[in-house]
């Protein structure tokens, strides 16, 4: 048993020694990531109802990623063939349409509902190559500490459960969150703390800026009287969203080191993390994979594609359940229990069960994924070979005539090799024609 644990160690160590590369995928892999993506949106239509914040949190992902996908294709930055890009269409279409029944009845519901989800998600990162780091010693978790984690998540964002204001942090969890080496199961909550610190600043400023928001006092249907106003109303909490940033800035560089410095450290234990559950026997249990999701979704989400492999989304597109949702499949056949109150009211880890297999947050997880592998694959990093999906008719024509001039001189090509046998036979029938006219009876 030692001497497999010890075998597996070697080769994993030598895979991460290698230059971090990944491989392209085709026209049919594309085609299954709309499938599973157009799938879990179906289940979330289905069962908005059910759903908590941190599903409207993978939607609100995927309603941006695929709203900038449209607009880089707008400006040619993304090549689409027309089938493709409606495709894209649809999708942002159906994505719409369950943030919109979802959301008025989780403001009015979800006590763990955040101002962030209230609007569009702009948080975009571009590529960023992950530096594999020392780990050092790898820190164990505790019986029960999940929830602190994520509570400390929900500081950052602040909640109507918390009756707290965004950034409010306590000193436990700066402590937490700045912990080097932490467990696998910390490292999705320490990437989003700082992750949805960073973006609450990024979208109330360009929601500062929008004109959509008529913002602008020299926008046309604005009067001065609207614009003091709406600046009275927005300005607080752009101001709130700066500071925040800025305060999350400083404690880390308070700490002896910069936030680049510590998303990297975080991601490359994630990435080592991932890479030994893809390693084991089957990928790991039901829990092993659902962490593998939301590690790819949160450092896929910072920037870094290392974590981001076309057999991750092979993986991503098998995981998925038959309904369309994310979970675990061993329990597919169980029903969902009823809550407790105080499930109802602190939403623990448990109340995000919706049955049959299914968790809401590991299906938000999931949705944002899948338009981060969407993002991966139209608008790929230097290291992957682009898919080729703008090819017109008329290429496809052209390609059709190359093929049937080929097989054209196959045809011919075989012919003249058998042409002694041809003619043998064309004697040979001419012959048999001539003996019989020969004995016809007068």
């Amino acid at each position: 048993m030692k001497l497999r644990v010890c075998f597996r160690l070697f080769v994993l160590c030598f895979l991460t020694s290698e230059t971090l590369s990944q491989v392209g995928i085709d026209r049919n892999d594309l085609g299954d990531l709309y499938k599973a993506l157009a799938n879990a949106l179906s289940f979330c239509n289905r069962e908005y109802h059910n759903l908590d914040s941190n599903a409207l949190f993978g939607l609100r992902v995927a309603q941006g990623y695929i709203n900038r996908t449209l607009a880089d294709i707008e400006n040619g930055k993304i090549k689409l063939n027309q089938d493709v890009h409606s495709n894209v269409i649809n999708l942002l279409n159906k994505t719409n349409e369950v943030v919109k029944n979802m959301l008025p009845l989780l403001r009015k519901h979800d006590p763990l509902f955040y101002s962030v989800l209230d609007s569009p998600w702009t948080y975009y990162k571009p590529y960023k190559v992950l530096t594999l780091q020392d780990v050092g010693e790898r820190k164990h978790i505790k019986s029960g500490d999940i929830e602190k984690y994520s509570n400390c998540v929900g500081e950052i964002v602040g909640s109507k459960e918390s009756f707290m204001e965004p950034c409010t942090i306590s000193d436990y969890c700066w402590g937490a969150m700045k912990i080097k080496g932490a467990p696998s199961e910390v490292l999705y909550y320490q990437a989003l703390f700082f992750l949805l610190g960073e973006a609450s600043g990024a979208v109330d400023l360009l929601l500062f800026h929008s004109p959509n928001l008529i913002l602008n006092p020299l926008h046309p249907n604005i009067s001065m009287h609207n614009y003091v106003y709406k600046m009275y109303y927005y300005l607080p909490c752009f101001l709130s969203s700066s500071s925040c940033h800025h305060k999350l800035l400083s404690q880390v560089k308070f700490s002896g080191d910069d936030l680049e410095t510590h998303l990297q450290h975080i991601c490359t234990v994630a990435y080592f993390s991932n890479a030994w559950t893809q390693f084991q026997d089957e990928g790991g249990g039901p829990m092993d994979l659902m962490l593998t999701l939301k590690l790819s979704f949160s450092c896929g989400l910072l920037g870094y594609h290392e974590l981001l492999t076309g057999e991750g989304l092979a993986n991503l597109i098998g995981w998925q359940l038959s309904s369309g949702c994310y979970g675990d499949s061993s329990r597919m056949d169980e029903e969902k229990m009823s809550e407790t109150d105080r499930g109802k009211g602190k939403r623990e880890l448990k109340s995000s069960y919706l049955g049959n297999g299914c968790f809401s947050d590991i299906t938000g997880v999931g949705i944002g994924l899948l338009s981060l592998y969407l993002r991966w694959v139209l608008d790929p990093p230097p290291q992957i070979q682009p898919v080729e999906l703008i090819k017109s008719a008329k290429e496809d024509a052209e390609t059709v005539s190359v093929y049937m001039y080929i097989l054209l001189l196959v045809t011919a090509a075989f012919l003249f090799a058998i042409r002694g046998r041809i003619l043998e036979m064309i004697s040979f029938f001419r012959g048999t024609n001539s003996y019989t006219v020969e004995r016809l009876p007068s």
